[in-house]
C-alpha cells in the first residue's frame, strides 16, 4: 500500500461506522470542521496519490488511441459505405424483379451472401424517427441536466418547470 493509503486505512477504520453527526455546541462545530478539514484533505492526498500512479497508464491509453483511431475510422467509414452499397443493390434488384413480375420480388432480392470472411444478409430492425416533437408522449422525452445547471450558473433564475433555489452546502478548503 501507498502512503496516503496506509495513513487514511487507520482513519476509515475509525469513522467507517458513521452515519449521522450532532452539533449542538460552538466547541463540537469547531471540532467537526476540523475534522472535515482532515477528511477533506486525506481523500485530496489519495486522489493526488491514484493520479500520480494512474496518469502514466492513461497517457499511454491515449497514445494507443491517437495511433488506432484513424485506421478504426476508415474501417468504420468504408463499411457503412459498403453497407449502403449492399442496401442499394437489394433496392435495384427488388425493382428489377418487380418489372419482370417475379412472385415475390421482396424475397426473391433477399439473399444471404456467405464468403470465407463473413455472412451477409439483410435484415429489418424497428427504428423511430421524430417526426412531430410536440406530439410525442411525454414519458418519452428526458431533460438534459445538464444544460439546465450552466443556464443556472450562467445566471438563470426562471426555467419554465424548474425549480430553482439555492441550497446550503459546506465548503471546505485544505491547507
Amino acid at each position: 500500500m501507498t502512503n496516503a493509503l496506509v495513513e487514511s486505512t487507520a482513519l476509515v477504520e475509525k469513522i467507517k461506522e458513521i452515519k449521522d453527526i450532532q452539533i449542538t455546541t460552538e466547541e463540537d462545530l469547531f471540532k467537526y470542521s476540523a475534522g472535515l478539514g482532515r477528511l477533506k484533505k486525506t481523500y485530496k492526498d489519495i486522489e493526488k496519490e491514484m493520479k500520480s500512479l494512474t496518469d502514466p497508464y492513461e497517457k499511454e491509453k491515449k497514445n494507443i488511441w491517437a495511433k488506432y483511431k484513424p485506421v478504426l475510422t476508415i474501417l468504420s467509414n468504408v463499411t457503412r459505405v459498403t453497407e449502403l452499397g449492399i442496401l442499394k443493390f437489394r433496392a435495384a434488384e427488388q425493382k428489377r424483379l418487380l418489372a419482370l413480375k417475379s412472385d415475390d420480388p421482396i424475397e426473391a432480392a433477399t439473399k444471404t451472401i456467405k464468403t470465407d470472411n463473413a455472412t451477409v444478409s439483410i435484415k429489418k430492425t424497428w427504428v423511430g424517427e421524430i417526426v412531430e416533437l410536440l406530439e410525442v408522449p411525454i414519458e418519452y422525452w428526458s431533460v438534459d441536466e445538464y444544460k439546465i445547471k450552466q443556464a443556472i450558473s450562467e445566471g438563470a433564475r426562471t426555467i419554465k418547470g424548474v425549480k430553482i433555489y439555492q441550497k446550503e452546502g459546506v465548503s471546505t478548503r485544505t491547507k
